[in-house]
């Protein structure tokens, strides 16, 4: 019994260790794949940078990897990345900067229709401004106006009130005589 229990430990032990993982060929231009896990073995194909392929096992610096249906190969793992290869990477960026743009494009339009109309407002606001600027000047210069009409109006009370003052007085002296 034990031994049973050891060997399904170990054979669970081997399918969790070789699943398959993606990995991308790295940003080197194009790298070998290999009958088998040495330079010394024959050269099947060659892989494209950023390329993605599906990696079995790895042992000793080399990786075996799976090409096609029915067909395996061996690679170098110094040329193999976990990360995604940076042309993917701006391809897809690229890709979502475009949708981003088509997005912004009502926005944009939004936005110049805006500063134009807020152009035509500052313009509007300045005219106003101006336009009121003068009609207080004006009231100004109908209250000082108004100031020295009543200044005058009093003066010729005043001087109107002496005339008759003195006509009157200059009447009662004869009257008297």
């Amino acid at each position: 019994m034990k031994r049973y229990s050891v060997l399904v430990l170990f054979l669970l032990a081997i399918l969790l260790t070789g699943e398959a993982n993606a990995d991308y060929v790295s940003d080197n231009l194009k790298i070998t794949v290999r009958t088998g896990p040495g330079t010394d073995h024959k050269i099947i194909t060659m892989l494209q940078a950023g390329q993605k392929i599906e990696v079995l096992k790895s042992s000793n610096g080399w990786s075996q990897i799976k090409l096609s249906e029915n067909k395996l190969g061996w690679v170098l793992n110094r040329f193999l990345t976990s990360d995604e290869p940076c042309r993917h990477i701006l391809t897809k960026l690229e890709k979502e900067y475009a949708e981003l743009q088509q997005q912004a494009l009502p926005q944009f339009e939004q936005n110049k229709r805006l500063k134009k109309e807020n152009k035509e407002l500052f313009t509007q606001l300045a005219e106003q401004t101006k336009r009121a600027g003068n009609l207080k000047n004006e009231l100004d210069d109908i209250k000082q106006n108004r100031v020295y009409q009543w200044f005058l109006l009093g003066a010729g009370v005043l001087l109107l009130g002496f005339f008759l003052g003195f006509i009157s007085r200059h009447r009662r002296q004869r009257s008297f005589t």
